[in-house]
């Protein structure tokens, strides 16, 4: 094996022992056998701060940690897990990336993102993501009494959190922006095949679409939550071609 996986919205935590343990025997498998993972955005169903430790997180966390001895991880922030920030990043083994990052791939380049600005939001949870994300507001969130944040926090970021409804498409004019403002350039210069990946969609909008963008085709993969029993990530071959692989929790009869 070899290529990248890309995958998103994992939501794990105490909650999801079944979604952990996928996690961790995949983990396990993929180790040492490819070039990068890359993790766009709401691993945790909720992270309030690196200074709150939990045994579901730091078996997580350790995890990660053995993984990155072997092969590099790439991690994005998401609605629900943005105060991830570099103590995490230091135990658990990954690189911290920016909100949209850009990483050329086998002869394609590649525009990763959570995905939440891609869709319509109301003006609370418009109000909700600018002020969640500025690092006043983070450090002042870091000041608060862990009790009192895991009281109040976790149901801000629960409520207020956009979470597209089941038929709710991105808004188009949203991408078509962020391919002007963070590809333009680079990919023009190099003509490389764009394909854009992100999480954060309702169960019917996920797959492979395709847009048109300054007269050229781009690609555009939205990957599903993990739930349940299953999961699952995109695999991008080291020919630069790419599908979907679905997991499922394997169950030992003792």
């Amino acid at each position: 094996m070899s290529g990248i996986h890309v995958l998103a919205d994992t939501h794990l935590g105490a909650d999801t022992p079944a979604l952990n343990i996928l996690l961790m025997q995949h983990l396990s498998e993929w180790m040492g056998k490819l070039d990068a993972l890359y993790v766009l955005g709401n691993f945790f169903d909720v992270w309030l701060g690196d200074d709150i430790r939990h045994h579901v997180s730091e078996e997580l966390t350790a995890t990660l940690q053995a993984f990155s001895q072997h092969t590099p991880i790439y991690m994005q922030h998401g609605s629900h897990d943005f105060l991830l920030g570099e103590a995490f990043a230091a135990r658990a083994g990954v690189t911290l990336l920016p909100e949209i990052a850009t990483v050329t791939a086998y002869n394609q380049q590649l525009i990763l993102l959570h995905g939440d600005v891609l869709y319509p939001h109301s003006e609370a949870e418009q109000a909700f993501r600018h002020r969640s994300r500025s690092a006043a507001w983070q450090t002042q969130q870091y000041q608060t009494p862990v009790p009192e944040r895991k009281q109040y926090l976790a149901q801000q970021i629960w409520q207020q959190a956009h979470q597209p409804q089941a038929q709710q498409a991105i808004d188009e004019s949203r991408l078509l922006a962020l391919l002007d403002q963070h590809g333009s350039s680079h990919l023009l210069i190099h003509e490389l095949p764009i394909t854009v990946v992100h999480g954060h969609n309702p169960p019917a909008l996920t797959g492979r679409f395709e847009h048109m963008w300054q007269g050229r085709q781009i690609q555009r993969i939205a990957l599903p939550r993990w739930q349940g029993l299953n999961g699952g990530y995109w695999h991008f071959t080291d020919q630069g071609q790419g599908q979907w692989q679905g997991l499922g929790v394997k169950i030992h009869a003792s």
